[in-house]
């Protein structure tokens, strides 16, 4: 299962789940990024005018001649200290950068979304249960994967002892990502009904 993989890597992706949901915080991008989106939407709209750029060879200049042009309504600065460098790499690109080392595509990280209660929760968690439920959710996933295959009485009582098992145990990982064996078993053999009577239908 490449979630438990991913989760033993990075436990908080299981703020993901259920049980871990509630204090979950606000994504907010960072604010170093949104500064250079706004210098290459600047950039864009003024070459989109025919402004030639490609002849400033400094920073501090392109971003005086956005000023000067009201491309820039002022002057970007990186709420972190850093400085921006800004490489127009030909006529249709342009890279840019900050010493601060935030990228045009970076967001506040994933972790600053938890709250440090969901975190002690999930590294508590990361601690005691985490690897029992790991396993038997893998154990219980082949089982699953084994009844499958027929789609009848026999197995749909057995897929409702296994989802019984599931919904009444204490496993957060098999509540979680585990499907609803009887629930589908159940669906599969209506789906089956239906199919032979349709046959029936075209047989006759």
């Amino acid at each position: 299962n490449s979630f438990l993989e991913s989760a033993r890597n990075t436990p908080e992706i299981l703020v993901k789940l259920p049980p871990f949901k509630n204090e979950n915080k606000t994504l907010k991008p960072d604010p170093c990024a949104v500064n250079q989106r706004v210098i290459l939407s600047a950039i864009e709209l003024a070459r989109a005018d025919k402004i030639n750029l490609s002849s400033i060879n400094s920073t501090e200049a392109i971003v005086k001649k956005l000023l000067d042009d009201k491309y820039l309504r002022k002057n970007p600065v990186c709420p972190k200290g850093g400085k921006y460098q800004i490489d127009l790499v030909n006529s249709n690109d342009c890279v840019i950068k900050c010493s601060c080392g935030a990228t045009i595509l970076s967001t506040n990280s994933f972790k600053d979304r938890i709250s440090s209660k969901t975190l002690e929760q999930i590294n508590e968690y990361m601690k005691s249960n985490f690897e029992t439920d790991a396993e038997e959710v893998n154990e219980i996933g082949n089982e699953i994967s084994q009844i499958m295959v027929r789609f009848d009485k026999a197995s749909q009582k057995k897929a409702y002892e296994i989802q019984k098992m599931i919904d009444e145990g204490s496993n957060l990982l098999a509540k979680s990502l585990l499907i609803k064996p009887g629930i589908i078993m159940e669906k599969g053999i209506k789906l089956n009904q239906r199919i032979g009577k349709i046959k029936q239908l075209l047989n006759h």
